[in-house]
Protein backbone atom coordinates (compact mmCIF):
# COMPACT_ATOMS: atom_id res chain seq x y z
CA UNK A 1 0.00 0.00 0.00
CA UNK A 2 2.98 2.58 1.06
CA UNK A 3 4.43 1.66 -2.08
CA UNK A 4 1.63 2.29 -4.39
CA UNK A 5 0.71 5.29 -2.60
CA UNK A 6 4.95 6.44 -3.11
CA UNK A 7 4.52 5.55 -7.09
CA UNK A 8 1.30 8.02 -7.14
CA UNK A 9 3.22 10.69 -5.47
CA UNK A 10 5.82 10.06 -7.60
CA UNK A 11 3.57 10.47 -10.75
CA UNK A 12 2.28 13.76 -9.39
CA UNK A 13 5.48 15.16 -8.98
CA UNK A 14 6.36 14.24 -12.33
CA UNK A 15 3.07 15.62 -13.88
CA UNK A 16 3.53 19.06 -11.87
CA UNK A 17 6.69 19.07 -13.92
CA UNK A 18 5.25 19.25 -17.41
CA UNK A 19 2.80 21.86 -16.34
CA UNK A 20 3.10 25.02 -18.32
CA UNK A 21 2.09 28.03 -16.32
CA UNK A 22 2.85 30.35 -19.03
CA UNK A 23 2.09 30.42 -22.31
CA UNK A 24 3.98 30.90 -25.36
CA UNK A 25 2.71 33.27 -28.32
CA UNK A 26 2.81 32.24 -32.11
CA UNK A 27 5.21 34.32 -34.06
CA UNK A 28 7.00 35.63 -31.48
CA UNK A 29 10.34 34.74 -30.59
CA UNK A 30 12.38 35.21 -27.01
CA UNK A 31 14.70 38.19 -26.53
CA UNK A 32 17.95 37.62 -25.24
CA UNK A 33 18.29 40.02 -21.33
CA UNK A 34 14.79 39.66 -20.16
CA UNK A 35 13.10 36.20 -22.05
CA UNK A 36 10.10 38.60 -23.41
CA UNK A 37 8.67 37.82 -26.33
CA UNK A 38 8.96 40.17 -29.03
CA UNK A 39 8.00 40.58 -32.95
CA UNK A 40 8.63 42.70 -35.49
CA UNK A 41 6.48 43.28 -39.12
CA UNK A 42 5.27 45.90 -41.09
CA UNK A 43 0.90 46.73 -41.60
CA UNK A 44 -0.72 46.73 -45.11
CA UNK A 45 -0.60 50.86 -44.70
CA UNK A 46 3.25 51.22 -43.91
CA UNK A 47 3.52 51.15 -40.77
CA UNK A 48 6.44 49.21 -38.51
CA UNK A 49 5.30 47.49 -35.54
CA UNK A 50 7.77 46.12 -32.77
CA UNK A 51 5.38 43.83 -29.99
CA UNK A 52 6.66 43.33 -26.17
CA UNK A 53 5.15 40.80 -24.06
CA UNK A 54 5.43 38.88 -21.05
CA UNK A 55 8.02 35.91 -21.13
CA UNK A 56 6.84 32.46 -22.11
CA UNK A 57 7.01 31.37 -18.35
CA UNK A 58 5.28 34.77 -17.40
CA UNK A 59 2.35 35.19 -19.80
CA UNK A 60 -0.53 34.07 -17.91
CA UNK A 61 -3.40 32.93 -19.75
CA UNK A 62 -5.16 32.62 -16.78
CA UNK A 63 -4.82 36.82 -16.58
CA UNK A 64 -6.46 39.58 -18.12
CA UNK A 65 -4.42 41.10 -21.19
CA UNK A 66 -3.95 44.70 -21.67
CA UNK A 67 -2.64 45.83 -25.14
CA UNK A 68 -0.95 49.46 -25.37
CA UNK A 69 -0.76 51.00 -28.88
CA UNK A 70 1.97 53.60 -28.16
CA UNK A 71 2.68 55.58 -31.32
CA UNK A 72 5.63 57.19 -31.55
CA UNK A 73 7.20 60.45 -31.75
CA UNK A 74 7.71 61.99 -35.09
CA UNK A 75 11.39 61.52 -36.45
CA UNK A 76 11.41 58.31 -33.75
CA UNK A 77 12.76 54.92 -34.39
CA UNK A 78 11.41 51.69 -32.83
CA UNK A 79 14.78 51.15 -31.80
CA UNK A 80 15.50 54.62 -29.96
CA UNK A 81 11.89 54.70 -28.02
CA UNK A 82 12.33 50.94 -26.63
CA UNK A 83 15.80 52.34 -25.30
CA UNK A 84 19.19 50.96 -24.31
CA UNK A 85 22.09 51.86 -21.99
CA UNK A 86 23.95 54.71 -22.97
CA UNK A 87 27.41 54.72 -23.73
CA UNK A 88 29.39 57.20 -25.12
CA UNK A 89 28.99 58.27 -28.91
CA UNK A 90 24.95 56.58 -28.53
CA UNK A 91 22.43 58.96 -30.43
CA UNK A 92 20.33 60.55 -27.69
CA UNK A 93 17.43 59.63 -28.51
CA UNK A 94 17.62 56.20 -27.24
CA UNK A 95 17.63 57.97 -23.45
CA UNK A 96 14.81 59.89 -23.31
CA UNK A 97 11.58 57.20 -24.22
CA UNK A 98 12.46 54.62 -22.87
CA UNK A 99 9.65 52.70 -23.34
CA UNK A 100 11.04 49.07 -22.58
CA UNK A 101 12.08 49.93 -19.10
CA UNK A 102 9.09 51.79 -17.65
CA UNK A 103 7.13 48.41 -19.33
CA UNK A 104 9.41 46.11 -17.54
CA UNK A 105 8.49 48.28 -14.24
CA UNK A 106 5.04 48.23 -14.91
CA UNK A 107 4.90 44.26 -15.11
CA UNK A 108 6.87 44.26 -11.58
CA UNK A 109 4.34 46.48 -9.84
CA UNK A 110 0.99 45.57 -11.37
CA UNK A 111 1.47 41.53 -11.82
CA UNK A 112 -2.47 40.81 -12.48
CA UNK A 113 -2.70 41.69 -16.01
CA UNK A 114 -0.30 40.18 -18.90
CA UNK A 115 0.89 43.27 -20.46
CA UNK A 116 1.85 43.91 -24.04
CA UNK A 117 3.06 46.87 -25.56
CA UNK A 118 3.12 47.15 -29.40
CA UNK A 119 5.19 50.68 -30.53
CA UNK A 120 3.94 52.30 -33.81
CA UNK A 121 6.50 54.01 -36.67
CA UNK A 122 5.13 55.86 -39.34
CA UNK A 123 6.37 55.65 -42.77
CA UNK A 124 8.93 58.25 -42.99
CA UNK A 125 8.54 58.73 -39.32
CA UNK A 126 5.78 61.29 -40.19
CA UNK A 127 2.21 60.51 -39.21
CA UNK A 128 0.90 63.80 -40.71
CA UNK A 129 2.45 62.39 -43.43
CA UNK A 130 0.83 59.59 -43.08
CA UNK A 131 -2.51 60.51 -42.45
CA UNK A 132 -2.40 62.69 -45.42
CA UNK A 133 -1.76 59.61 -47.54
CA UNK A 134 -4.64 58.00 -45.75
CA UNK A 135 -7.08 60.77 -45.73
CA UNK A 136 -9.65 59.06 -48.06
CA UNK A 137 -9.42 55.75 -46.01
CA UNK A 138 -11.84 55.93 -42.91
CA UNK A 139 -11.12 52.57 -41.89
CA UNK A 140 -6.94 52.70 -42.13
CA UNK A 141 -6.79 53.23 -38.80
CA UNK A 142 -9.03 51.16 -37.25
CA UNK A 143 -7.52 48.18 -39.76
CA UNK A 144 -4.27 49.15 -38.03
CA UNK A 145 -5.46 48.57 -34.78
CA UNK A 146 -7.01 45.25 -35.70
CA UNK A 147 -4.03 43.95 -37.43
CA UNK A 148 -1.64 44.68 -34.76
CA UNK A 149 -4.29 42.54 -32.05
CA UNK A 150 -4.32 39.87 -34.09
CA UNK A 151 -1.07 37.70 -32.60
CA UNK A 152 -3.09 38.34 -29.15
CA UNK A 153 -6.60 37.27 -30.73
CA UNK A 154 -7.24 33.88 -28.37
CA UNK A 155 -6.86 36.40 -25.42
CA UNK A 156 -8.96 39.10 -26.35
CA UNK A 157 -6.85 42.27 -24.90
CA UNK A 158 -8.08 45.10 -23.53
CA UNK A 159 -7.07 47.98 -25.37
CA UNK A 160 -5.04 50.94 -24.45
CA UNK A 161 -4.13 53.73 -26.86
CA UNK A 162 -0.97 55.60 -25.76
CA UNK A 163 1.23 58.37 -27.50
CA UNK A 164 3.80 61.00 -27.69
CA UNK A 165 4.35 64.17 -29.90
CA UNK A 166 3.39 63.70 -33.32
CA UNK A 167 1.95 60.56 -32.57
CA UNK A 168 -0.75 61.81 -30.96
CA UNK A 169 -2.30 62.92 -34.18
CA UNK A 170 -3.12 59.56 -35.19
CA UNK A 171 -5.66 58.58 -31.98
CA UNK A 172 -7.28 62.62 -32.19
CA UNK A 173 -7.76 61.35 -36.58
CA UNK A 174 -9.34 58.12 -35.34
CA UNK A 175 -11.95 59.90 -32.58
CA UNK A 176 -12.98 61.75 -36.32
CA UNK A 177 -12.95 58.41 -37.76
CA UNK A 178 -15.43 56.17 -36.01
CA UNK A 179 -19.12 56.98 -34.73
CA UNK A 180 -18.51 55.87 -31.16
CA UNK A 181 -15.04 55.06 -29.25
CA UNK A 182 -15.17 50.93 -29.14
CA UNK A 183 -16.08 49.45 -25.83
CA UNK A 184 -12.89 47.75 -25.73
CA UNK A 185 -11.09 50.43 -25.59
CA UNK A 186 -10.55 51.40 -21.93
CA UNK A 187 -8.02 54.20 -21.90
CA UNK A 188 -6.90 56.92 -24.08
CA UNK A 189 -3.18 58.67 -23.31
CA UNK A 190 -2.01 61.79 -24.41
CA UNK A 191 1.75 62.73 -23.57
CA UNK A 192 2.31 66.20 -24.72
CA UNK A 193 0.66 64.75 -27.23
CA UNK A 194 -2.71 66.81 -27.70
CA UNK A 195 -1.59 69.32 -30.43
CA UNK A 196 -4.53 68.62 -33.05
CA UNK A 197 -7.09 69.05 -30.74
CA UNK A 198 -10.46 70.35 -32.20
CA UNK A 199 -14.05 71.33 -30.67
CA UNK A 200 -14.95 71.67 -34.76
CA UNK A 201 -13.68 68.01 -35.32
CA UNK A 202 -16.17 66.38 -32.46
CA UNK A 203 -13.13 64.99 -30.34
CA UNK A 204 -15.13 66.74 -26.87
CA UNK A 205 -18.26 64.74 -28.26
CA UNK A 206 -16.64 61.19 -29.00
CA UNK A 207 -14.64 61.45 -25.22
CA UNK A 208 -17.58 62.55 -23.38
CA UNK A 209 -19.58 59.95 -25.35
CA UNK A 210 -16.69 57.22 -24.05
CA UNK A 211 -16.51 58.72 -20.29
CA UNK A 212 -20.56 58.33 -20.05
CA UNK A 213 -20.70 55.50 -21.73
CA UNK A 214 -18.47 53.18 -20.16
CA UNK A 215 -17.24 52.85 -16.39
CA UNK A 216 -13.55 51.49 -17.16
CA UNK A 217 -12.73 54.63 -19.52
CA UNK A 218 -9.94 56.62 -18.07
CA UNK A 219 -9.05 59.55 -20.54
CA UNK A 220 -4.85 60.84 -18.94
CA UNK A 221 -3.30 63.87 -20.53
CA UNK A 222 0.02 65.31 -19.38
CA UNK A 223 0.70 69.29 -21.04
CA UNK A 224 3.53 70.94 -20.00
CA UNK A 225 3.51 75.03 -20.17
CA UNK A 226 4.84 75.81 -23.86
CA UNK A 227 3.60 79.19 -24.59
CA UNK A 228 6.49 81.01 -23.52
CA UNK A 229 9.10 78.76 -24.68
CA UNK A 230 11.81 79.51 -27.28
CA UNK A 231 14.41 77.65 -29.15
CA UNK A 232 16.76 79.55 -31.30
CA UNK A 233 15.15 82.64 -30.02
CA UNK A 234 12.46 81.35 -31.59
CA UNK A 235 8.95 80.39 -30.14
CA UNK A 236 8.49 76.70 -29.94
CA UNK A 237 4.23 76.91 -30.55
CA UNK A 238 2.13 79.95 -32.36
CA UNK A 239 0.27 82.59 -29.97
CA UNK A 240 -3.11 80.03 -30.02
CA UNK A 241 -1.06 77.02 -30.40
CA UNK A 242 0.51 74.25 -28.07
CA UNK A 243 -0.06 71.21 -25.99
CA UNK A 244 -0.97 73.83 -23.18
CA UNK A 245 -3.83 75.77 -24.67
CA UNK A 246 -5.39 72.45 -26.12
CA UNK A 247 -5.25 70.72 -22.75
CA UNK A 248 -6.92 73.80 -21.28
CA UNK A 249 -9.53 73.80 -23.76
CA UNK A 250 -10.16 69.75 -23.43
CA UNK A 251 -10.50 70.28 -19.36
CA UNK A 252 -13.20 73.34 -20.84
CA UNK A 253 -14.85 70.87 -22.60
CA UNK A 254 -15.23 68.17 -19.78
CA UNK A 255 -16.15 70.65 -17.18
CA UNK A 256 -19.40 70.82 -18.78
CA UNK A 257 -20.22 67.84 -18.27
CA UNK A 258 -18.30 66.48 -15.66
CA UNK A 259 -17.05 68.03 -12.38
CA UNK A 260 -13.41 68.36 -12.14
CA UNK A 261 -11.55 68.58 -9.16
CA UNK A 262 -8.50 70.89 -8.84
CA UNK A 263 -5.70 70.15 -6.55
CA UNK A 264 -2.02 71.64 -6.85
CA UNK A 265 1.68 70.65 -6.00
CA UNK A 266 5.22 72.91 -6.35
CA UNK A 267 5.50 71.49 -9.84
CA UNK A 268 2.05 71.07 -11.29
CA UNK A 269 -1.71 70.99 -10.81
CA UNK A 270 -4.42 68.44 -11.58
CA UNK A 271 -7.95 67.96 -13.24
CA UNK A 272 -9.59 65.27 -12.38
CA UNK A 273 -13.24 63.77 -12.57
CA UNK A 274 -15.14 60.73 -12.46
CA UNK A 275 -13.26 59.17 -9.59
CA UNK A 276 -9.57 59.52 -11.57
CA UNK A 277 -11.24 58.13 -15.14
CA UNK A 278 -10.44 61.83 -16.23
CA UNK A 279 -6.79 63.01 -15.13
CA UNK A 280 -5.32 65.80 -16.61
CA UNK A 281 -2.04 66.97 -15.48
CA UNK A 282 -0.59 70.63 -16.35
CA UNK A 283 3.22 70.82 -15.93
CA UNK A 284 4.39 74.11 -14.57
CA UNK A 285 7.54 75.44 -16.75
CA UNK A 286 8.73 78.17 -14.66
CA UNK A 287 12.12 78.43 -15.95
CA UNK A 288 11.04 78.08 -19.82
CA UNK A 289 12.60 74.82 -20.55
CA UNK A 290 11.52 72.47 -23.23
CA UNK A 291 10.11 69.72 -21.57
CA UNK A 292 8.62 67.85 -24.11
CA UNK A 293 10.07 63.90 -23.80
CA UNK A 294 11.37 64.63 -20.08
CA UNK A 295 7.95 64.80 -19.29
CA UNK A 296 7.91 60.84 -20.86
CA UNK A 297 10.89 59.18 -19.86
CA UNK A 298 12.64 60.98 -16.86
CA UNK A 299 9.41 61.95 -15.04
CA UNK A 300 7.75 58.05 -15.69
CA UNK A 301 4.80 59.96 -17.69
CA UNK A 302 4.08 56.89 -20.00
CA UNK A 303 4.49 54.61 -16.77
CA UNK A 304 1.94 56.92 -14.62
CA UNK A 305 -0.65 57.66 -17.20
CA UNK A 306 -1.17 53.55 -17.29
CA UNK A 307 -1.99 53.63 -13.67
CA UNK A 308 -4.65 56.58 -12.65
CA UNK A 309 -8.36 56.15 -11.82
CA UNK A 310 -7.89 52.07 -10.55
CA UNK A 311 -6.21 50.09 -7.19
CA UNK A 312 -3.37 48.31 -8.37
CA UNK A 313 -2.91 46.14 -5.21
CA UNK A 314 -2.09 49.13 -3.61
CA UNK A 315 0.63 50.31 -5.80
CA UNK A 316 0.29 53.52 -7.17
CA UNK A 317 2.97 55.21 -9.83
CA UNK A 318 3.78 58.85 -8.73
CA UNK A 319 4.35 61.22 -11.87
CA UNK A 320 7.99 62.92 -11.17
CA UNK A 321 8.70 59.61 -9.11
CA UNK A 322 12.06 60.05 -7.45
CA UNK A 323 14.66 58.68 -7.74
CA UNK A 324 13.86 57.54 -11.22
CA UNK A 325 12.39 54.01 -10.51
CA UNK A 326 12.55 52.14 -14.22
CA UNK A 327 16.51 53.02 -14.53
CA UNK A 328 17.32 49.17 -13.08
CA UNK A 329 15.40 47.55 -16.30
CA UNK A 330 17.25 49.41 -19.23
CA UNK A 331 18.41 46.92 -21.46
CA UNK A 332 22.31 46.90 -22.18
CA UNK A 333 22.04 46.64 -25.79
CA UNK A 334 19.93 47.20 -28.70
CA UNK A 335 17.78 44.34 -29.81
CA UNK A 336 18.34 43.19 -33.54
CA UNK A 337 14.61 44.03 -34.37
CA UNK A 338 15.17 42.86 -37.83
CA UNK A 339 15.87 39.81 -36.97
CA UNK A 340 12.46 39.27 -34.75
CA UNK A 341 9.77 38.88 -37.54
Amino acid sequence: MKLKSGFLLLIFILGLSQISWGSSLPGFKTEPYYGEQVKTFTLDSGVRVFMDAPSETEFNPKLPTRLIYYSLPNGNTLEQTWGKQIKEGTDWHYDIQHIGAQTRLLRKRIPEFNWVVALLEAPAKSWPSWGKAHSEDSSAISDLITQTAKPLSPYSPVKILSSHSGGGSLWLRYLQSVPSIPRDIQRIVFLDSIYNYNREAGHPAKLIDWLTRQKTSTLAVISYDDRNVLFNGKPIVSPTGGTWRRTEDLSEDLGRTFSLSTTESESYHHHQGLNGRIDLIFLENPHLKILHTTLVGEMSGYLYTLTPGSSHSGKETSFQETPIPWKPFIQPEEYPFGEYQ
